[in-house]
């Protein structure tokens, strides 16, 4: 039998309010930046590709930018943190 790894999920409230903040930052980026952009251009692109504000956007069907709540919720109900241990 091969080694078994146990994980164990916790609920950290101080994390999950720095990233609350965190994400609240990003957004309000975010929102100022869509504010300031035309339809498509590389900036677009650039935005949708990043790492920090790809998974808050979508692509509307008229190629117009927008946030995607949906991924905000997702995000949301990932404050928890995982650790390995052993």
């Amino acid at each position: 039998m091969g080694r078994r790894e146990r994980y164990a999920v916790c609920h950290n409230p101080r994390e999950a309010r720095r990233r609350q903040r965190h994400r609240a930052e990003v957004l309000a980026e975010l929102e100022r930046e869509l504010a300031s952009l035309p339809t498509h251009t590389k900036r677009v692109c650039g935005l949708r590709a990043s790492r920090r504000y790809g998974r808050y956007l979508r692509l509307t069907r008229g190629g117009a930018l927008r946030i995607n709540r949906a991924g905000v919720r997702a995000a949301e109900r990932l404050d928890v943190l995982c650790t390995g241990s052993e």
